[in-house]
């Protein structure tokens, strides 16, 4: 809460300025004006500003979604919120590396979402099921599953696939990473977005789960 003069002169701004932003703001209902002449942010300017930080997040990252489509995650999924709490990394090679780097840590579970079997993955992935990590994965109907899953026997494994696979996806109980469709129509492994807080990694376990159950199991 500022007076009047208070923010022309914080503002460096001449109080006709300030008055003119003032009675505009105030008109928006982003700013009330108090009996003892203080100005401050209204109750709905409070929630504006807590979206600000997701226009921010997709404005300076600009680019990535001018060349990447979204708009196959339902509305209820497109949560920009937790997308503003993650890290765009580009590259193939640290696409990769990090994708490795997310199942060698995963302790308790690992799912993954993908159009195509990473064939480097196949064996850590064997040693974390045998160790008691829960793995789902959804693959697409034609990817060539590799024998050694098709062999694994255990609770705490299970493969299903889909017909279209919009994304690639990779959660687990430390970290979560998405790379999206390209413009082309294809997915990019050459960008991922990441993230390892509580609100990302719920974003990307709601977003597997929507499409778990729209995959038909094989194991």
């Amino acid at each position: 809460s500022m007076r009047h003069s208070e923010l022309s002169k914080s503002l460096d701004v001449t109080p006709t300025e300030v008055s003119r932003h003032l009675e505009r703001l105030v008109k928006a209902k982003l700013v009330k004006k108090n009996g003892d002449n203080y100005y401050g942010l209204t109750l709905f300017a409070s929630v504006i500003l807590t979206e600000f930080s997701n226009i921010e997040f997709l404005t300076q990252n600009i680019d990535f979604f001018l060349n990447h489509n979204l708009t196959y995650l339902p509305p209820e999924l497109q949560w920009f919120a937790a997308m503003a709490d993650g890290e765009l990394v580009e590259g193939a090679l640290e696409t990769t590396s990090i994708i490795i780097d997310f199942n060698e840590e995963s302790k308790r579970y690992t799912h993954v979402i993908s159009d195509q079997v990473m064939r480097a993955m196949v064996d850590l992935t064997c040693k974390k099921i045998d160790s008691g990590v829960v793995v789902k994965k959804i693959y697409h109907s034609e990817a060539a599953i590799p024998p050694k899953y098709l062999k694994i026997n255990k609770e705490n494994h299970e493969i299903r696939i889909l017909e279209d696979i919009p994304l690639a996806m990779i959660v687990t109980d430390k970290h979560a990473g998405f790379c999206f469709r390209g413009a082309n129509g294809h997915i990019d492994f050459s960008s991922i977005l990441v993230g390892e807080n509580d609100i990302f990694k719920r974003w990307a376990n709601a977003v597997f789960e929507y499409f778990w159950k729209k995959a038909q199991p094989i194991l």
